[in-house]
Formats: C-alpha cells, structure tokens, sequence
C-alpha cells in the first residue's frame, strides 16, 4: 500500500510534534485534510477531528504500536456489533441488516474477521487460537 501525503496546499501538513503527515491511502489522506482549506490564520484542531486523530496516531502510536493492537483486539473481541440476538426474529433480522454491512467491510476491506456469536457467549476462538 503506498503512503499518501496530507496535503492543504503545495506543502505537507504537518502533525502537532513536526512530523510529515502521512497516511496509508489517499482515500485517508483526503478526509483527513479536507477541512485544512477552511482554515483561517490560526489552525484550530478541534475544528478538524478527522485531521486530529490522524496526527495523534502518527505522533503516538509508532512508538506504542503492539500494546495498541493488542488494546483493539481485547476491544473488539468484546464489541457488541459481533453479540447477536437469539430473537425475537425482528430484532435478529434488524441486526443482520445494519450489522452484517459493517463485519463484511472489516473482513473485506481490512482483513479483519470479526467472529459473531448469539448471546451473550463469547465467540469460540478460531481453531489455533486457544
């Protein structure tokens, strides 16, 4: 995957602590610097929130960047949005419809097969988890 620069102008844009903004797509990079051109004189980051945790994560995370994988995962393996109903139907049927769109993107688009179970059981590890 190549990076992408953050870019309001000719210039990168830079992260609170200095650094060059870069981020892993240019999807990202274009939602994450889309309000710089509103800006005025003075950048105000809490206007910009996407461009804010863009540059929390590029100034916080390299450094920490297995405990932060490791604090998603015990995250989502509790995430309600893989605890499903065992009924009534409607309500099952209401999960599948809103739910099931999210748990095909995180597996198509980011890898991520998030494991659903009924209940309020935990998901069963996948074989060679546990």
């Amino acid at each position: 995957m190549a990076a992408s620069p953050c870019c309001w102008t000719a210039g990168a844009v830079r992260t609170p602590a200095g650094a060059k903004l870069v981020v892993p797509t240019a999807a990202l990079a274009g939602w994450s610097s889309g309000n710089g051109p509103a800006q005025g004189d003075e950048i105000v980051m809490a206007s910009m929130p996407a461009m804010r945790l863009a540059s929390t994560a590029a100034d916080k995370v390299p450094g920490v960047r297995e405990a932060m994988a490791e604090a998603f995962a015990r995250y989502a393996a509790s995430d309600l949005l893989c605890y499903f109903a065992d009924g009534p139907q409607a309500l099952v049927a209401r999960q599948v419809a809103h739910w099931d769109p999210v748990l095909d993107w995180a597996r198509d688009d980011l890898g991520l097969e998030l494991v659903r179970t009924v209940g309020d059981r935990p998901p069963a590890p996948a074989a060679g988890d546990g």
